[in-house]
């Protein structure tokens, strides 16, 4: 959501953020990306993803292999987000291009979203709720054959319910499938010098048509002021599970 670009202070520091996913079957990504406060109203963000797949054998018409391919996929992002009448407002601009052997194509798209915090309480803890799109824009073609883009809406909330845990829930409607949703809690600990945090959630759309132990993430952070390192793990039962490590540095 670029909507959270806004939660950047005035005098909060930039932010290089470097991170890895270790995906199923060889797959990979992995992004950089930077946000800067004191930009006019409000914070402005970049970034670049990059998806890939290790090499694998081709094949021509008659079944014979012909070597062998490496597709990739990559996004470039610009977003700014600022505060406007009590609420958070974002938008980004994504420059999408992917490629398989010969054949490459491109297309842009747009993801915007909003935010507004404690517009409840729930026991002695505040509510605060989002909703964005993202991948709004024109399919990608490659060759003859054209793909749309993963296109979603997203309505989620963070309940605040000790100073110590937070509650998190997403209801998201996917163009290719149907709506699921997401939970999760977080456990934080906080220190003069440091913080932690343990993470524990259930993403109903990892338990379609996949046997054995799904759903299930888990994950956690250290934060030293200038350098947060978070580790995240996502099951996928039979298909194995994914590792993702994210570095961030603010200055």
């Amino acid at each position: 959501n670029p909507a959270g670009l806004a939660r950047l202070e005035a005098q909060a520091a930039s932010d290089v953020t470097l991170s890895y996913g270790a995906l199923l079957e060889s797959t990979y990504e992995g992004a950089v990306a930077y946000a800067r406060p004191r930009l006019g109203p409000g914070a402005f963000g970049a970034g670049i993803a990059y998806f890939s797949q290790s090499a694998q054998t081709s094949y021509n018409l008659v079944g014979d292999p012909t070597g062998s391919v490496a597709p990739y996929a990559m996004a470039l992002s610009a977003a700014y987000g600022m505060r406007l009448r009590g609420l958070r407002v974002g938008a980004a601009l994504k420059l999408i291009r992917s490629s398989l052997e010969e054949v490459s194509g491109a297309t842009a798209a747009i993801d915007a979203g909003v935010q507004a915090d404690h517009v409840a309480e729930i026991g002695d803890g505040a509510l605060d709720v989002g909703a964005a799109v993202s991948n709004l824009g024109p399919p990608l073609k490659l060759d003859s054959s054209a793909a749309p883009l993963p296109f979603s809406l997203r309505g989620g909330l963070v309940w605040h319910s000790s100073p110590g845990f937070n509650f998190v829930a997403d209801l998201v409607f996917p163009v290719d499938q149907d709506p699921y949703i997401a939970v999760g809690g977080e456990a934080s600990l906080k220190q003069p010098q440091w913080s932690g945090a343990l993470r524990l959630g259930f993403n109903q759309s990892h338990i379609r048509g996949i046997d054995g132990l799904t759903g299930l993430t888990a994950g956690g952070g250290l934060d030293f002021k200038r350098l947060r390192l978070d580790y995240a793990w996502v099951g996928f039962g039979d298909l194995g599970w994914t590792n993702r490590v994210t570095l961030a540095f603010r200055f």
